[in-house]
């Protein structure tokens, strides 16, 4: 019986090639000595024949038993020990490696957990790894060749690896194993592969986790780990998708399982960012709309001021819609850059030019005031700035008998422009500006500039913006202006009196004849004003400068803001500051809800100021009381010319 030295299959007689995997077959030495035992017959026959010995035919029966039996066991052994071989199953499996022969492969590998399939299918990541690394087929092959060596020569591994290498035996993804035996004669081997691991950690719950194209779980938490397998050794692609309301994020890795671990960890950092904005100080029921490259996002920016993630590479982009009291303002698109972005509503342009037109008139109709000494010309002012006013242009008067001014206009660094609600629950503006003006002392107009920030508050009664206050300041202006300018500026003169004898007489303001453009309105000559006595206007500018100035020492503890208004000598002085100590210490705050000057009386050396007051007062365990008083005040005209409250003569609480 004869079997094909290849693949093992049983050969017919006389067949020539092995019908299996088609290797030619070669006559072994029986069959050689068969012929020439023919050959020698044929030489020997012309001899004489000899007598033949007779053989009985049960001895020739069992004669011919006995050779066949000799024969089946000696070929049958043969090609046992010869398909069992382990060093002809390593050849096989390094040429399968090679010619990527993933069946072959399969068959070839074993593993003791039973939860590590074996096939044609999982074994490509194996492959994989050797097709990017060939290099390292010859050493795989060259370590399990040197186990087989051991084995044969029945020495420990690590010594034969020892006398390989000069060190001991490495946990190896890849050994060679004796299982068992086969017919019970021949030793059984097998390469078993050992199981390995991939620990996958994530950021973001709900991330979808994906080995080789195979989902294989889901994120359960932020921050989530979890141990996936088993696989065989070699390269896998692990990738992490994770779908949020602003962005679908996937990430991807390849990891290598041929280490001397049996676990790899795999990071999959998605690229995205939890990002925190700042839309600046806003009232507590503020409400607005989110986004994200166009797509509403369903929460209130102005209560939630972190979202996420998003990549922040500058590819996405956000604006927030909001309803203020002037009406809805959207931002503009804001890049997403980094994880902390800023927006502030005053770069609006819509607030932006409101802005700038209100302060533009008020800088015209300051002209007249300077002029002609009334503050009632500034038209979109608050009394408060009004007053300020007022108060500059007495104290300035003109320096020379004649004194000529032109506008020229207002030049605005749109990069400044600020919009916030303030502690005392207004929205407050502020834009910086360079004021141009020709100015003639005496010699020729000359032009000057002045850069002052504009701070502007909103009046919902009236429903427009009403400048408030400015304030010298020294930046230098960015490229992003606008200029508001006077299209045909004209000179006014103001010739002052020329002897006491008629000092209380009017100052002539008059227009340059050379200029007979009548866009600006202004009388040719001034009311007539009794210098030595304050009307209500005036009592009630500086009164509600007075309170405000206090509300402001009260929450800030510092009782030197309301100082100025009040007579140094007076009883007020040292009573206020005492109550603002008290204030202070009891933790206490007032809010001056309303302010009214209801009669102004003179007296002696001042007048009497009754006034309504309206206030919540925060006492220090929290509780909030609405309080209304009628009070009376002293004010008098101060040495220095200044107004001061020097008594509160009464405070009645009313219901």
């Amino acid at each position: 019986m004869l079997f094909c030295k290849e693949c093992g299959k049983q050969l017919k007689k006389g067949a020539e090639f092995c019908q299996e995997c088609g290797r030619p077959v070669e006559q072994d030495s029986a069959q050689q000595s068969s012929v020439e035992e023919k050959r020698m017959d044929t030489r020997t026959s012309n001899r004489a024949p000899e007598p033949p010995k007779q053989i009985s035919k049960k001895t020739k029966g069992k004669l011919i038993a006995a050779g066949v039996a000799v024969v089946l066991l000696i070929g049958g052994y043969k090609a046992g020990a010869y398909f069992t071989d382990k060093d002809r199953m390593i050849d096989r499996f390094e040429t399968a490696v090679h010619n990527n022969d993933q069946e072959t492969v399969a068959r070839l590998l074993s593993s003791q957990n039973s939860n590590l399939e074996i096939n044609k299918d999982n074994v490509k990541g194996f492959m994989a790894y050797f097709q990017k690394h060939p290099n390292e087929v010859n050493d795989m092959i060259e370590l399990l060749e040197v186990e087989s060596q051991a084995i044969d020569k029945g020495i420990n591994l690590d010594k034969a690896l020892n006398n390989k290498y000069g060190y001991g035996k490495e946990i190896v993804p890849l050994q060679l194993v004796q299982k068992g035996k086969t017919s019970f004669l021949f030793d059984k081997y097998t390469i078993e592969a050992r199981p390995m691991y991939v620990e996958v950690e994530t950021a973001y719950k709900d991330t979808a986790i994906y080995i080789e194209g195979k989902k294989v779980g889901t994120a359960a938490s932020n921050h989530y780990s979890k141990k996936y397998g088993p696989y065989l050794p070699g390269l896998y692609k692990v990738e992490g998708k994770y779908k949020t309301g602003f962005v679908d994020l996937v990430t991807k890795d390849t990891v290598s399982l041929m280490d001397d671990t049996n676990k790899k960890n795999v990071s999959l950092d998605l690229e995205g960012e939890d990002i925190a904005f700042d839309l600046g100080t806003n009232p507590s029921n503020m409400k607005g709309t989110l986004f994200i490259d166009g797509k509403k996002v369903k929460l209130n920016p102005f209560k939630t001021s972190e979202f996420g993630p998003v990549v922040t590479d500058g590819s996405m982009n956000m604006k927030v819609t909001a309803n203020f009291p002037w009406g809805e303002m959207t931002s503009k698109n804001i890049p997403i850059d980094s994880n902390d972005i800023q927006y502030n509503f005053g770069r609006d342009k819509d607030l932006e030019n409101s802005l700038m037109e209100t302060v533009a008139a008020e800088n015209k109709n300051l002209i007249k005031v300077y002029i002609t000494g009334r503050p009632n010309e500034l038209k979109n002012v608050t009394d408060h700035y009004k007053y300020t006013m007022g108060e500059s242009v007495s104290d300035g008067g003109t320096d020379t008998e004649y004194s000529k001014f032109q506008y020229l206009g207002t030049t605005f660094d749109l990069d400044t422009s600020e919009l916030e609600y303030t502690d005392e629950d207004q929205w407050q503006a502020t834009i910086d500006g360079k004021e141009s003006y020709n100015i003639d002392y005496g010699s020729g107009l000359e032009k000057e500039e002045t850069v002052v920030k504009y701070k502007l508050v909103y009046n919902e009664e009236k429903k427009k913006w009403l400048l408030d206050d400015l304030e010298d300041t020294y930046g230098s202006f960015s490229e992003n202006v606008k200029e508001i300018k006077e299209e045909h500026p004209k000179v006014y003169q103001v010739q002052a009196a020329k002897s006491e004898d008629n000092s209380n007489d009017d100052s002539e303001v008059t227009a340059d004849d050379t200029d007979t453009d009548t866009d600006t309105d202004i009388e040719d000559k001034s009311e007539s004003v009794d210098e030595g006595s304050l009307g209500t206007a005036d009592l009630t500018l500086f009164m509600t400068e007075y309170m405000d100035a206090t509300m402001k020492s009260i929450k800030s503890h510092d009782f030197s803001i309301a100082a100025p208004y009040i007579d140094p000598a007076g009883k007020k002085y040292n009573e206020q500051k005492e109550y603002t100590a008290y204030l202070n210490k009891k933790n206490i705050t007032e809010d001056l809800l309303n302010f009214e000057v209801t009669n102004v009386e003179p007296i002696a050396n001042g007048y009497q100021v009754n006034t309504s007051e309206e206030y919540n007062i925060t006492y220090g365990d929290g509780s909030v009381k609405h309080k209304k008083f009628k009070s009376v005040h002293k004010v008098l005209q101060l040495a220095n010319g200044s107004l001061g409250v020097n008594e509160l003569i009464s405070s009645t609480e009313v219901n």
